[in-house]
């Protein structure tokens, strides 16, 4: 089994991501326009259960290891997701102003 596009999964570690901003983020979702294909590490939104977004991770989704999640309990859900964003897209980029 690999990453799935628009699939939700268990970290391995669910306290992991714990912190003064919440609890309870412990899965990560794939966008659901990625193309995984047969990738060991890919972007990863931090996410609750019910796919809501980790406060203080919501700029950009972050690399994980195949190995970091509980790969054979994924399971596809269908929230949306934020728009990654970039340094460059901010007042201090030279983006867009």
């Amino acid at each position: 089994m690999y990453f799935q596009a628009g699939y939700i999964y268990p970290l391995v570690d669910p306290d992991l991501y714990d912190d003064d901003l919440g609890t309870g983020y412990d899965h990560v979702m794939i966008d659901h326009d990625a193309t995984p294909g047969e990738c060991t590490i890919h972007d990863a939104w931090i996410v609750n259960t019910d796919g809501d977004v980790h406060p203080g991770y919501n700029a950009c989704p972050v690399p994980f290891r195949f190995d970091s999640v509980k790969i054979d309990e994924g399971r596809p859900l269908d929230v949306a997701l934020p728009k990654a964003q970039s340094i460059f897209d901010g007042p201090w980029g030279g983006g867009p102003r």
